[in-house]
């Protein structure tokens, strides 16, 4: 899910969010767009789906949020195929 935050000119910053919790992500969500920045936030579910967004990319997030504790890839495993 794609969620742009405009609240002011700036230019925008890409933010990928990759937590299974459905609730985790609106919360954080909600957080962004309460900022005075704006944000291109992107919520993912899982490991493979943020890999799978890298891949189709030409530029890297300037912020990623990993959750830890995730099904089938956690974020220990997420954080080390990103250092390879």
């Amino acid at each position: 899910m794609l969620l742009t935050c405009t609240m002011n000119n700036f230019e925008k910053q890409w933010v990928i969010v990759v937590d299974d919790d459905e609730d985790d992500r609106f919360i954080i969500q909600q957080a962004f767009k309460q900022q005075s920045h704006e944000y291109l936030l992107q919520a993912l579910a899982s490991g493979q789906e943020l890999f799978w967004v890298l891949d189709q990319s030409i530029t890297l997030p300037a912020l990623l949020l990993l959750d830890l504790n995730m099904p089938l890839m956690d974020g220990f495993e997420v954080l080390a195929r990103l250092r390879t």
